[in-house]
Parts: structure tokens; sequence; C-alpha cells
């Protein structure tokens, strides 16, 4: 399965049309900085997740996910199919 990247091991998932509340799922602390602070420039309210368990566990409080694949812990495919499995 393909899935649509933003580069850098990057995908994007969304789940609501009028996103307010975008989680950040990044394990590098410069790149995690760099995205929050653009997207919280365009005001939106950021969420951040520095492994995969933590992005399984706040995403349903999002919504839209920026995540990383090489996530520690779960990786951004596995973060995908757990999250397909509890919805």
């Amino acid at each position: 399965m393909q899935l649509p990247t933003a580069g850098w091991g990057l995908v994007i998932l969304c789940w609501n049309i009028l996103m307010e509340r975008i989680l950040v799922a990044e394990d590098d602390p410069q790149l995690a900085h760099l995205v929050t602070a653009a997207l919280q420039h365009q005001g939106y309210t950021i969420l951040l997740a520095i492994n995969g368990l933590d992005a399984v566990e706040i995403a349903p409080q999002a919504d839209l996910m920026v995540l990383d694949l090489g996530l520690p812990g779960l990786g951004g495919l596995e973060v995908i199919r757990e999250l397909r499995e509890a919805d």
C-alpha cells in the first residue's frame, strides 16, 4: 500500500476537514520544533508525540496527524495499523 508522504518519511493523515488540533508525531527534536512552529504560526493547536505508543494514545484527540514513519517504539505504519484496528 502506497501512502502519501510529505518528505522525510512523514505521512499526513486527516480525519476532519475543519482541522484545529494537529498531532505531530516526530522523534527528531529539531524537525518536530520546525513543523510545530510553522503550524502554530498558522493558528493550529499542536499535540506532540515523540514515539509511536504516544502517537496511538494521543491520536483520538487530533483532527490531523503528521506522522514520522521511523518513530521509536511503534513505527509509523504500525501506528496506522493500531489506529485502524481501534476504529
